[in-house]
């Protein structure tokens, strides 16, 4: 039954020219994408059903490691779960902002982003207004894992420039988090202030450290 569900998609997809036969043919059973008009609707399709799919899991030591700033178990649930959902090379910044997004929808929480709100705020942040804590997320891409960290410093830098967990905080949050998060295919990384690479703070001075000002860690008060 179910290879025959199957068998009927593809017959469905290509009777409807959303598939064709390649030209020439190199296998009398290939079918092919015809334009990248079609190809953007297949990657839209692919990208909400990995999402929803995310977000059909069991979800709850994701949100405990969240609220817990446990970046080491965050950064190996989320990349699991990239590595169970991601089935096309399109490795967009925009997918990867989607996907964090979607983890968190439907579970009690208010995740805004930056899509909705536009320029001067954070990529997400995810409100649990009952216990009145938050936490701000900025996520970058490479194409280099060997770049992971250095993304994260520059989200967690462009978080402290900005000043968007200052601005949550103004709307009565007591606790805000600070998440850098770097993306590289299937990997994520992800740290907090007080970890090895984050930068500074705009505006203060303090003790060198490898030739750059040592971070006020920004997170320690809230995890303590």
């Amino acid at each position: 039954m179910v290879r025959s569900s199957e068998e009927d998609l593809w017959g469905l997809l290509y009777l409807t020219g959303y598939l064709t036969r390649p030209h020439p043919p190199a296998d009398p059973h290939a079918l092919r994408i015809p334009n990248r008009e079609i190809m953007g609707l297949f990657k839209k399709n692919v990208k909400n059903w990995s999402i929803e799919k995310s977000a059909q899991k069991d979800r709850s030591s994701l949100f405990a490691a969240l609220w817990d700033g446990d970046t080491q178990k965050l950064s190996t649930l989320i990349s699991d779960l990239l590595f169970d959902t991601i089935s096309y090379f399109d490795y967009e910044e925009s997918f990867y902002h989607a996907f964090i997004t979607g983890l968190f929808l439907n579970a009690g929480y208010r995740v805004e982003s930056n899509y909705e709100n536009g320029p001067g705020r954070s990529d997400i942040v995810i409100k649990d207004r009952k216990k009145r804590r938050a936490a701000v997320i900025e996520a970058k891409r490479t194409d280099t894992e060997n770049d992971l960290d250095k993304i994260c410093a520059e989200a967690l830098q462009q978080i402290a420039d900005r000043q968007y967990a200052r601005k949550v905080e103004r709307d009565g949050y007591k606790k805000v988090l600070r998440f850098g998060i770097g993306f590289f295919k299937k990997t994520c990384l992800i740290r907090v202030p007080s970890q090895k690479h984050t930068m500074y703070l705009p505006h203060t001075t303090a003790p060198q450290e490898n030739g750059h000002e040592k971070v006020k860690d920004e997170n320690d008060r809230y995890l303590k």
